[in-house]
């Protein structure tokens, strides 16, 4: 039931006292993210281009199609590229205290994806007009 409007005058938004404030803290500022910061940079000093993208109180380390890592600043989880007898993908594990360890790994995985699937570079999907007439 909705208040009625002489009622509203009691009512107060909530606003954060002093003490509450972190000025210095942005979205970008978890736990989440500087561990994905963390992967990302070991995986450059081993010539892996990857992006950060950051919600939720979580962030994935894109690497490659189908390799996306995904941590919450404690560990760091991702396909293996593999499947169980079933069909279910298996994922590894690593803990978020060893980055360049889980970029390794990444990048093993990445390779083994590239040779599965190659990135098709200056190739469109709008299909060529032909020479011949129709």
């Amino acid at each position: 039931m909705n208040p009625t409007p002489h009622d509203m005058g009691r009512l107060r938004p909530y606003s954060p006292g002093p003490q509450e404030i972190e000025p210095s803290r942005t979205p970008w500022d978890t736990p989440a993210v500087r561990a994905a910061e963390r992967l990302r940079a070991a995986l450059a000093d081993l010539w892996v281009p990857a992006d950060v993208h950051a919600g939720f109180g979580v962030a994935l380390v894109s690497v490659w199609t189908d390799l996306l890592v995904l941590t919450d600043g404690r560990c760091y989880r991702w396909w293996t590229g593999e499947t169980d007898r079933i069909g279910h993908r298996t994922y590894s594990y690593c803990p978020a205290e060893t980055p360049a360890t889980a970029a390794h790994d990444v990048a093993r995985v990445r390779e083994i994806l590239r040779a599965r699937r190659p990135e098709r570079a200056g190739t469109s999907t709008v299909a060529e007009p032909s020479a011949e007439p129709v």
